[in-house]
This record gives structure tokens, C-alpha cells and sequence, in this order.
């Protein structure tokens, strides 16, 4: 239920069909990448289902703010436009959650053991509190009589709640990031294994990811966590930008803080493309380097030996 000056409006409404068009731009290019490099894996994993509904969420997002621009104050077009785009924005935050928190759990782990149950429960819990924030909005659109105005508090505090409550869970997974990144031994040279047993698992047509795990990890961590500091940090000024138009009433500082806005929230999805395309072509060089590591101490005649009695 965000208010700002007539004149915005068209602006406003421009960049939001701008950023339309980007967000589903890059749900092309993350479709032709699932399409192209993992035709030969199971395409509907949970990684690329979340990442799927971040990058039409978006759209959504941004496709109802165009509508929203447009619209007239109080009418039904605006109020289901309002619907639409916080239920994307629900629906983001909520897939956003379930990826950083999977691709992250492990990074948490190793480097802030005691804040793993806090991160659970913040990420079990964000379902509840982010999609009852499209409620009030469900309400007004069902009654159509009803002042906006009657709302805002209900719509404050729910929208205040979910603030809250993902801003204290990317604390978190932020403090994991940087002891990550500041600590050297998630930089050094990996262990390498080197056995009979372990070189069973690594076949032309199929790597155990067990073993790869073991093998090297710590180049990932560092992966997520750099992207995932990114991500964060954009996060954390879409919330600051968002406390600042409460107090402007320029329209061009308006304009200029929801083009800001948007690009970030654009930015959440191609932040998270890009680890996942880091962490391919990561899993891709250390799947290498296995390979020939064990050539090297095994012998390839040996190493070949080994693979077709286990088959």
C-alpha cells in the first residue's frame, strides 16, 4: 500500500515494465543453462525449483507494479494488482529462504555450528510468517468497499514481522559467509583421496557426489559464501531503501530509489544463477582433478582395473 506523488507514477510505471522484461530475460538464459548443461541430470531438482519460482516471483513482482502504477487509487484492478504482487513477494522471500538455506546449511555448520537449530527454525518458520501478508490484501479485494486505510497497520505489522524475521535469518547465514571467507583454512589446498575404494566411485557415466563432497569442500563453501555475502548485501539495501521513502517525497528521489529497489531484487536471482553456475563448473574442475590425482597414484591401466570390477 505504498503512496507517492501522482507524477511518479508514469515514471515508476516505466521501470517496473523494464524490469519485466529483465526478469524474464534471465529466466530464459537459467532455462537455456538447465536445458543445455544438465540435459544428462534430473532437471526438477529443489535447487532448480526454487531458483524457478525467484525468477518468475520476480516477474510477477514487477509485472504488478507496472499494473500498480497505472491503476486507480481504491479500485479493483489496483487492489488485485497489490494481491498479485505480494503474494510474489512472499513467494520470493520464501524460495530465496529454501535455497540460501540448503545451499547454506552445510556452510553453517562447519563454520557456526551453535547457530544451526536458530537457522532451522528461522527457515521452517518463514512460510508462516511471509504468506499471511497476502491476506489483507485478499480482504480488500473481496470487499470492495472497504477503506485501504483500515488496513494499513494489520498490513504494516505483518510486512514489519517478515522484515524481521529474514532479516535476522541472512544475519545469520552472513556471520557463517565471513568466518568463512576470513578463515584461511577454507582456502588451503584440498585433501586428496587416493585409495582403491574411492576410485571405484568415479566412473565416465557417474561420479558419487559422497566422495566429491569429501574431497573437496572447501572451495564450495567459499563459493556460497561469496555469492551468498552478495546476495545478502543486497538484501539488506532493498530494507534500508525501502525505510528511506518513508521520509522523501521528491520524485525523483522516489523514482531513482524503487529503480534501485527493483535492480536489486533482480539481482537476488542472478546472484544466485551465478553460484549455481560457479558451483557446476567447480563440481566440473574438481570431478577433474580427482580423476587425474588418482591416475597419478594409482596408475590409469590400475585405476581402469579397479572401476570395471566394481561394475
Amino acid at each position: 500500500m505504498a503512496t507517492y506523488p501522482a507524477a511518479a507514477g508514469f515514471p515508476l510505471a516505466v521501470t517496473s515494465a523494464v524490469f519485466t522484461c529483465v526478469g524474464a530475460l534471465q529466466v530464459g538464459v537459467f532455462a537455456g543453462f538447465v536445458a543445455w548443461c544438465e540435459r544428462d541430470t534430473k532437471v526438477a531438482t529443489p535447487f532448480n525449483v526454487s531458483l524457478s519460482l525467484i525468477g518468475l516471483g520476480n516477474i510477477g513482482i514487477f509485472g504488478a507494479s507496472t499494473l500498480l502504477h497505472y491503476a486507480e487509487s481504491g479500485s479493483t484492478q489496483r487492489r488485485a494488482a497489490q494481491l498479485v504482487g505480494q503474494f510474489c513477494s512472499a513467494l520470493v522471500q520464501a524460495a530465496y529462504t529454501y535455497y540460501c538455506y540448503k545451499r547454506a546449511a552445510p556452510v553453517v555448520e562447519a563454520a557456526v555450528p551453535s547457530a544451526v537449530n536458530i537457522v532451522s527454525v528461522l527457515f521452517k518458520g518463514a512460510p508462516v510468517v511471509l504468506f499471511p501478508q497476502v491476506i489483507p490484501y485478499i480482504i480488500l479485494l473481496c470487499r470492495d468497499g472497504d477503506d485501504e486505510s483500515l488496513w494499513e497497520s494489520v498490513v504494516l505489522g505483518l510486512d514489519g514481522l517478515g522484515a524481521l524475521w529474514v532479516i535476522v535469518f541472512d544475519s545469520v547465514l552472513l556471520v557463517a559467509f565471513f568466518k568463512v571467507l576470513r578463515n584461511p583454512d577454507f582456502h588451503a589446498a584440498p585433501t586428496t583421496v587416493t585409495t582403491a575404494s574411492d576410485a571405484k566411485h568415479y566412473t565416465p557415466s557417474r561420479q558419487s557426489s559422497k566422495v566429491l563432497t569429501a574431497v573437496l569442500p572447501r572451495r564450495r563453501f567459499v563459493i556460497i559464501s561469496k555469492y551468498g555475502a552478495t546476495s545478502l548485501a543486497c538484501a539488506f539495501f532493498v530494507a534500508g531503501t525501502y525505510v528511506v521513502l518513508n521520509y522523501v517525497s521528491n520524485v525523483e528521489v522516489i523514482v531513482v530509489c524503487y529503480a534501485l529497489i527493483y535492480a536489486c531484487i533482480a539481482s537476488y536471482f542472478g546472484i544466485m544463477f551465478a553460484m549455481k553456475v560457479a558451483l557446476h563448473w567447480e563440481k566440473q574442475r574438481s570431478t577433474e582433478e580427482i580423476q587425474v590425482r588418482l591416475e597419478e597414484s594409482l596408475g590409469k591401466f590400475e585405476l581402469e582395473k579397479i572401476r570395471k570390477r566394481d561394475r
